[in-house]
């Protein structure tokens, strides 16, 4: 899922992708505007390679919606450094409530992204409660603005019913803690599978300037999620990630590191329980050419390793490559509130499965081009 904030590096190297719109601003209450429409079409390419022959599919999609969003902030300044803040962004989407969708375009469905709420000091941090961006998003800086970027990670970062705590009291350093109640909903509203029964983390960010040109940026992060097999017994969802980035003049480049290990999952409906443990290293090179047209590319590698007492082991290792360009079409002004860009990426990936003998049992290649138009407000 694309998120609607960015690595703040990559962010201001792209000119913002992320805007809002000031609707009112008048004796301490002030209410931001912000959106996006976000389309995409889509060609894909697959080849699967197993013991008994191979297999290939293309496709090309129709247009389609692409996370496209709008929503508000609304500040109420209390006195004393305090304030007031809530936040509200609603969301087009194909699938229903269920997750089940026959939608060509993904513009059928409108739901609730974001709704949060709480106070704030200008020196003692930020304290909110709702469904809300965890700080652990902002941890990654291999992430890029558009379609492609391999660089989701693992972290759910959109907690609901959660409450989260900010402080930025130290120049260039960000320190984020929150905890998730109870949810039966996903990140897009849709029914989850399994329950939530809690989940919390934390996240540390910290930029700093070498010297004219030349910043760095050094983050960690981690996150405990705790889950309901369909049998009633629980299962853990940890994530360990650090990232980096080191930008001079108009060029950034950034490496993050992940792990996530799902423990004691059922895994099908005999109730037999298995581990999986998933590692990333992604890396980044993102530039500038001028004010109006980006490049950038990306590389990851990623492994699974699956575990049990009564199945199979196996493990699937990936590399992925990405490649992108996007030019800036409208600026925004004083005069209109509108940027217009677009973009054109590709992706491929490769996978081997091996079984737990380490015997190569499935080999796919997955081509993906994407070309993309994004109105921001």
């Amino acid at each position: 899922m694309k998120k609607l904030t960015l690595s703040a590096t990559l962010l201001a190297l792209a000119a913002g992708s992320a805007q809002a719109y000031t609707a009112f601003d008048n004796d301490g209450t002030k209410i931001e505007l912000d959106g996006s429409l976000r389309l995409k079409w889509t060609s894909t390419s697959n080849k699967t390679e197993t013991a008994n022959g191979e297999s290939k599919e293309h496709t090309n999609r129709p247009v389609q919606n692409n996370g496209s969003r709008a929503g508000f902030k609304l500040t109420q300044q209390l006195g004393g450094d305090f304030y007031a803040i809530g936040r509200m962004q609603f969301r087009a989407r194909g699938a229903d409530s269920y997750g089940r969708s026959d939608s060509q375009h993904d513009f059928d469905h409108l739901y609730t992204h974001y709704a949060f709420a709480g106070f704030g000091h200008k020196k003692y941090g930020e304290l909110t409660y709702g469904n809300q961006l965890a700080y652990t998003d902002y941890v990654k800086q291999t992430d890029l603005p558009n379609t492609l970027s391999i660089s989701d990670g693992y972290y759910n970062t959109t907690q609901r019913n959660s409450l989260q705590y900010v402080y930025k009291g130290v120049p260039g350093l960000t320190l984020a803690a929150f905890y998730g109640f109870d949810s039966d909903r996903n990140a897009n509203m849709t029914q989850r599978a399994n329950r939530r029964i809690d989940s919390y983390g934390g996240a540390a960010i910290y930029k700093w300037e070498l010297a004219n040109g030349h910043k760095v940026t050094l983050a960690a992060g981690a996150d405990r999620e705790r889950y309901e097999n369909a049998n009633g017994s629980n299962y853990s969802r940890g994530v360990y990630s650090f990232g980096s980035a080191y930008t001079v003049s108009n060029t950034t480049f950034a490496l993050d590191l992940d792990q996530r290990i799902i423990a004691n999952q059922q895994a099908n409906n005999a109730g037999d329980i298995r581990r999986t443990t998933d590692h990333e290293v992604r890396a980044v090179v993102f530039h500038r050419l001028n004010k109006d047209w980006n490049i950038y590319t990306q590389y990851g590698y990623h492994t699974t390793k699956r575990e049990s007492d009564t199945l199979a082991h196996s493990k699937v290792k990936r590399d992925k490559y990405m490649l992108g360009t996007e030019y800036v079409l409208l600026h925004s002004s004083a005069d209109q509130p509108f940027r217009v860009k677009t973009f054109l990426e590709g992706q491929y990936v490769r996978a081997r499965t091996y079984n737990g003998s380490e015997i190569k049992t499935l080999e796919s290649k997955d081509k993906v081009a994407v070309i993309g138009l994004r109105v921001y407000w």
